[in-house]
């Protein structure tokens, strides 16, 4: 089932019921737990992370530069050029190791179109270099947009997994709780272990081309 922001909010309250956790704390916590969740959690006793969601996918250009090898990202940039294209629409090749792309372009001082791309942080990096700007069109994955209003919901997530984001941010607020206090923390990890159930359900229900990212 749907939930908006309002009804995320009283999740959280109803569950918690400390009042030393503010609206505000708790919006921030939830728009938070949605950035953490797009941007990949890693599966139980493995080194991958879950796949991006295809509610993000996104198209965006950047414009070369003629005098350095790199150009920032789509400002919403968030994870994943998956596909990315020069004017022409030629497809052009990335590379999935930056350390492989620097092996090939030891100096990154080679002239000429743009052939050869790779990511580094929120860089497109890219060889030749152009004598002349040109613009590539980038397939990636954006960041979500926060929730404002009480009216918002969750961006990219699809309904039925909206307790995600209350699931997240309960076993926060419980850690924080729990942290010194004899007996364990029973409530975190009771949270914790529903969030990744639903995180795996939600990961078993996305197409297996959306890609994996291995850390």
């Amino acid at each position: 089932m749907s939930s908006d922001l309002s009804a995320l909010v009283s999740k959280v309250k109803a569950i918690v019921q400390d009042p030393g956790f503010t609206e505000d704390d708790i919006v921030t916590a939830l728009n938070d737990a949605m950035n953490i969740i797009s941007s990949g959690v890693q599966r139980p006793d493995s080194s991958i992370l879950t796949s991006p969601l295809p509610g993000l996918y996104a198209v965006g250009t950047v414009s070369t530069l003629t005098t350095t090898y790199c150009v920032v990202l789509p400002t919403n940039y968030q994870r994943d050029v998956v596909f990315a294209a020069d004017s022409y629409g030629r497809e052009l090749q990335i590379y999935d190791s930056f350390l492989e792309y620097s092996r090939t372009y030891p100096l990154m001082n080679q002239s000429g179109s743009v052939n050869a791309l790779a990511i580094k942080g929120g860089y497109l990096y890219y060889q030749p270099t152009p004598t002349v700007a040109q613009v590539i069109t980038v397939h990636y994955h954006r960041s979500p947009v926060d929730m404002t209003v009480g009216t918002s919901v969750p961006d990219g997530i699809s309904a039925q997994y909206h307790n995600l984001l209350v699931y997240h941010v309960v076993k926060d607020f419980f850690s924080t709780i729990e942290d010194g206090i004899d007996g364990g923390m029973a409530n975190s990890q009771k949270w914790e272990a529903k969030f990744m159930q639903m995180m795996m359900r939600m990961e078993a229900s996305i197409p297996n081309d959306a890609g994996i990212t291995i850390f």
